[in-house]
């Protein structure tokens, strides 16, 4: 990625760069040209441009290949995942995660968390903070009495709460982390 305080481009160099300073270039249909000429990128260099890894990451539930820990033939998520477009390869994060909740906060304060298909395309310009929430589990049924029932997703939000009931008794935690997004924190 090529970036500076205003702008950035994303691009694939075919070959490693060479040179003195070394010469940067991407493809696009075939063609090679310089990223020094600033109308290919849409907008100049400028003195403070920088180049950098670029990665995509995406994270998601999976059962643990062979683990006891899912509850037999319930098809329930034992494990938080995360794979890397770089690396081509996903890596177990953390086992005994059931479920995950992503919310985003909008506008100032941010009291009000929505999912991200609940908000409108006007919604995201003013998106100041993130919340993300784990279901962690036990691996041994009959721990509580009665399987627990607690608000998830959007929990903590002023409105749209809803109440999860676990499917059996093992015992379960809720974990929620915000973070603010752009250094919008008013």
């Amino acid at each position: 990625m090529l970036a500076n305080c205003s702008s950035a481009a994303v691009f694939q160099t075919p070959t490693t760069p060479t040179g003195s300073p070394p010469l940067l270039s991407y493809k696009v249909g075939g063609t090679v040209p310089t990223l020094l000429q600033a109308q290919q990128l849409g907008y100049g260099l400028g003195t403070y441009s920088t180049v950098q890894h670029f990665d995509q990451v995406t994270y998601y539930l999976g059962t643990v290949p062979g683990s006891a820990n899912a509850v037999a033939g319930s098809g329930t998520p034992s494990a938080l995942y995360r794979y890397s477009l770089a690396s081509g390869t996903a890596q177990e994060v953390a086992d005994n995660v059931e479920d995950i909740d992503v919310s985003y906060g909008v506008g100032a304060g941010a009291t009000v968390f929505k999912s991200a298909n609940a908000l409108t395309p006007a919604d995201w310009p003013n998106v100041v903070s993130v919340r993300v929430s784990l279901i962690a589990v036990g691996d041994q049924l009959g721990i509580v009495s009665a399987p627990q029932t607690f608000p998830f997703h959007g929990a903590g939000t002023a409105a749209g709460a809803v109440a999860w009931t676990a499917p059996d008794t093992r015992l379960r935690q809720v974990f929620t982390v915000t973070a603010t997004l752009r250094d919008r924190l008013q």
